[in-house]
């Protein structure tokens, strides 16, 4: 039985950005030695900033537990903004790039 399985998103300065614990998805995952237990998925959305970023699993069941770090890459690019403004380099701007609304309001004296 798999106790846990959660995929990695490491920043390329080797900080743990995101998790994905699929304990949370309520699914079955019976699996016993020398099997192999295929998942699918999909991300609604990785708001990272551009960058380089790895990708990796946790891994843990009775008999088994580990981190296996670097199983991929993940290279984001900048976008074009379509407003018109230049955004300010990635090191400002931390890992991620929050969706957001907003509506301004002028106030007369």
């Amino acid at each position: 039985m798999l106790n846990e399985l959660s995929l990695l998103i490491d920043s390329s300065q080797g900080s743990r950005l995101s998790l994905v614990d699929l304990r949370a998805s309520g699914l079955p995952m019976p699996i016993s030695v020398g099997e192999t237990l295929r998942v699918n998925g999909s991300i609604a959305q990785l708001p990272y900033v551009e960058g380089d970023y790895a990708i990796g699993l946790t891994v843990n069941t009775p008999e088994y537990w580990e981190n296996v770090f670097d199983l991929a890459r993940l290279s984001v690019t900048g976008r074009v903004s379509g407003n018109g403004y230049t955004p300010c380099a990635p090191i400002y701007r931390g890992t991620t790039e929050l969706e957001f609304t907003a509506s301004t309001e002028t106030l007369s004296n």
